[in-house]
């Protein structure tokens, strides 16, 4: 008797199923159909020979879907012919962890005798430029352009709940949105921030309005999106002379070396301007000290 084919679209849905009793957020369970639905229609469409079944899949099969991610126009990839360039190394890297989870999930199940996503498919490598930040001018010009907690509860990665802290004049700005602007079209919605369809704000939702406030502001010599506003809030937190640790855990981190990379422009300067406020000399009445050496 012939085996049966399993199809890779059939598994696709199987492992999504997977992702969701695992408690994996519905983001990142969309995030990860995105990528892998990119992966099954290239090995459809863009290597040396149609590829379907699960079985098939080899390691050169997946060798060509990265080249061809790493080498066509991000236009092609969108639908959208106006677009340029290419798709950033990290945003490639990114969609072969996805790849190897998958494939890597399929071997544990026992659906493949071996992994082809296993050691032998490189990681691509990143480049490790400095990373940039905003200035204090470009924030106060993007908020030109467009409750009282201490804190409040967010959930992150893997459903974690974690508390971060808030400026008492962010969440003025919170409060007045929540009492004057925000119109939920169901009254039970629990996410903070509503689209204009009084929906949750969706992920392009806020890339739009990150765009918008750009060109509003006239930010035209920085490249602006969502997570540098991470990286800015890790460098002035601390400059102003917050510690490691306490940023880590703001971040939601569970490994203090991540945060370390937010910090790869924190240099000796910067360190410097807060030495006066944080050495241990300020612990120390130096002056009397020297009293009582003169005695």
């Amino acid at each position: 008797m012939a085996k049966k084919s399993l199809t890779l679209a059939a598994t696709l849905e199987r492992y999504m199923l997977s992702l969701s009793t695992a408690g994996k957020s519905r983001y990142t369970v969309r995030g990860y159909r995105q990528r892998l639905g990119m992966l099954l229609r290239l090995l459809e469409t863009g290597c040396t020979e149609k590829v379907v079944d699960l079985k098939q899949v080899t390691t050169d099969h997946l060798r060509q879907v990265i080249h061809v991610l790493q080498t066509q126009e991000i236009g092609v990839f969108a639908g959208r012919k106006n677009l340029s360039g290419r798709i950033a190394p990290s945003t490639v890297r990114s969609y072969v962890l996805v790849f190897k989870s998958f494939f890597s999930w399929c071997y544990h199940e026992g659906l493949i005798s071996s992994n082809p996503a296993d050691s032998r498919l490189d990681l691509p490598k990143v480049p490790k430029p400095v990373r940039s930040s905003f200035s204090t001018e470009d924030i106060q010009t993007m908020l030109d352009a467009c409750v009282h907690p201490e804190y409040v509860k967010v959930e992150g990665k893997g459903r974690k709940e974690r508390e971060i802290g808030i400026h008492s004049a962010t969440s003025i700005v919170i409060w007045k949105y929540i009492e004057l602007h925000r119109s939920p079209s169901n009254s039970d919605e629990p996410f903070v921030f509503i689209g204009k369809y009084g929906d949750a704000l969706s992920e392009s939702g806020i890339h739009s309005i990150i765009k918008r406030t750009q060109d509003r502001a006239g930010l035209d010599d920085i490249r602006v999106y969502a997570h540098l506003f991470r990286h800015t809030f890790s460098k002035f937190y601390m400059e102003n002379g917050g510690d490691l640790f306490s940023l880590s855990r703001e971040l939601g981190h569970s490994d203090i070396q991540t945060t370390k990379i937010y910090l790869e422009g924190f240099n000796s300067t910067q360190a410097r301007k807060v030495h006066q406020k944080f050495s241990p000399v300020s612990l120390i009445d130096v002056k009397e000290t020297r009293r009582r050496r003169k005695k």
